[in-house]
């Protein structure tokens, strides 16, 4: 499946757990672990928007980026 980014572009990811670990390796957040990274960008789209992003899991993770707007599925 492809996603398109709200910050540009668009990556191809066969499951959620590809999308994370895709959109970790490109961030601009450097982290050691991905727990990290989902943490981190929760946090910066609290902060920018207000959305709440869950990090329980990197499903909900994601799910939550498609919902508030942040990815969207092509």
């Amino acid at each position: 499946m492809k996603y398109k980014l709200l910050g540009g572009g668009i990556v191809s990811a066969s499951n959620y757990q590809e999308l994370a670990e895709l959109l970790w390796e490109s961030s601009h957040i450097p982290t050691h672990t991905l727990e990290e990274f989902m943490d981190r960008t929760a946090t910066n789209c609290k902060i920018q928007t207000g959305a709440i992003i869950s990090t329980y899991n990197v499903e909900q993770f994601i799910t939550d980026l498609i919902f508030e707007g942040f990815i969207q599925e092509v």
